[in-house]
């Protein structure tokens, strides 16, 4: 069964209409025994300050954000969330150190190795999506496969990841 990491920047996507959603909504749109969404704890907490922000600004009505935050609160009963260790703030210095990513990014591409790592342990396929392309391209020299769904192709792409091909 194919785990499929899904970063901020791409998570977002699937609650705001934006490039990429319609890629992004076919992860969501499957069943847990097609594939498993994992997301970093993280997440969470940049999710929940970029709908706060969107709302102050205006972006998002007070309604709209509530709703959105309620989607997701929902939505989290269904994924794996991946807390922070310290041994994933670790990797990240080191990432840090040794890709120039924000602090952040470090810290997504830390996660996305360790469970990489985990799911072939398990026999599983392992793949991140990010619409993040300075993180995307760090990822793929650390041999993890990702994709965008902003690129030309990434229906596709989430199709065949989603099964696991």
């Amino acid at each position: 069964m194919p785990v499929l990491y899904v970063e901020t920047s791409a998570l977002t996507k699937h609650y705001r209409r934006e490039s990429g959603s319609e890629a992004v909504n076919l992860l969501f749109a499957g069943t847990s025994f097609e594939h498993r969404l994992a997301v970093s704890f993280l997440s969470l907490v940049e999710f929940a300050g970029l709908v706060t922000r969107l709302r102050r600004g205006a972006a998002l009505g007070e309604n709209e954000a509530f709703g959105i935050m309620s989607r997701f609160s929902n939505d989290c009963l269904t994924l794996d969330i991946v807390p922070l260790t310290n041994s994933t703030l670790e990797a990240a210095l080191e990432i840090a150190a040794n890709h120039g990513l924000k602090a952040l990014d470090s810290i997504h591409l830390a996660t996305m190795a360790e469970l990489r790592r985990a799911s072939l342990m398990a026999g599983a396929t392992f793949a991140a999506v990010s619409a993040d392309k300075e993180l995307c391209a760090a990822a793929k020299l650390e041999g993890i496969d990702t994709l965008n769904p902003e690129d030309q192709g990434a229906l596709e792409r989430l199709r065949e990841m989603r099964s696991g091909t």
